[in-house]
């Protein structure tokens, strides 16, 4: 069997980018389980179809804000529908410790979850009152996308901007973003051999190609900056903060105000071009309500 060249195959640099590893390294990745407690062969089994009822104390949230069970990032989502009012509610699904998820957990009603990692956007439901089971499309909570920020989400989006984001959101990609499987990470570099974290020589032909790619448009909130006098505003932001790591999965277009909002950025603010903006910004969002 031949292995692949994990430099060009274009499916290894798929998962390396989605893994945070740069195009030209090899990577030193290796799984390691954050927790001791593995989840057995049924369990995952049950998580991936028709989902699994945990005691809430088994459900704990990670660093990143997502949720885990044991050594896996796992949705939440009520399977048991009531009725109200002569009618079903459909409940949304969750993939963060959000402030609905809390506020479910301080009202001591978190039972009512179920947990489940199946990804093509089907959840089994149990229509109490009629007694009818049935796998069905749920729609994210906006709590979730809000609470990590999830490309670029915030709550005062447009109505229609929030709206085509739920309709939007594919758990394979979010999967693929925060995978399933929980990994350590261990350091590419010793404090001696670690590069300087700086931009590389040719970042500024980096950033004009990147934002050019997205047509100058912000990926955070949407703000359209191709004018030449605006395009000063768009800036091109190290998701890793390696400032010297230049492949497309780490790089993201955002306007100088979410620039500033991206983390350990607070110092953006101080910059004369964000006072120059924020006016220009806010009037756009007006005009987007």
């Amino acid at each position: 069997m031949k292995l692949p060249n994990f430099l060009v195959s274009r499916e290894m640099l798929r998962l390396k980018r989605a893994m945070g590893i740069a195009d030209d390294k090899l990577g030193n990745v290796r799984e390691i389980s954050v927790r001791r407690d593995k989840a057995d062969r049924e369990e995952i089994r049950r998580l991936a179809e028709d989902g699994l009822e945990v005691d809430i104390d088994a459900v704990q949230p990670l660093e990143d804000g997502t949720l885990s069970y044991k050594d896996r990032r796992v949705l939440l989502y009520i399977r048991d529908v009531a009725q109200y009012g002569g009618e079903y509610s459909d409940p949304r699904f969750h993939f963060a410790n959000c402030s609905t998820v809390r506020q479910m957990r301080a009202n001591l009603r978190f039972g009512r979850y179920v947990i489940a990692s199946r990804d093509d956007g089907m959840f089994h439901l149990h229509y109490v009152t009629s007694g009818r089971r049935t796998d069905k499309r749920l729609d994210v909570c906006q709590n979730c996308l809000t609470g990590l920020s999830y490309k670029g989400f915030q709550h005062g989006m447009a109505v229609d901007a929030k709206r085509d984001a739920v309709v939007n959101f594919s758990i394979a990609e979010f999967f693929m973003a925060y995978p399933k499987i929980l990994h350590h990470t261990i350091p590419a570099h010793t404090d001696r051999t670690s590069p300087t974290n700086d931009y590389s020589a040719d970042f500024a032909q980096v950033s004009l190609r990147y934002r050019q790619l997205r047509s100058w448009q912000c990926e955070a909130c949407g703000i359209d900056l191709a004018r030449k006098e605006m395009q000063r505003y768009l800036h091109v932001h190290h998701i890793n903060g390696l400032k010297n790591e230049n492949h497309e999965g780490n790089l993201k277009a955002v306007c100088i105000r979410c620039h500033a909002l991206e983390p350990m950025h607070g110092h953006v603010t101080a910059m004369r071009q964000f006072r120059e903006f924020e006016p220009i910004w806010t009037r756009w969002r007006k005009s987007e309500a």
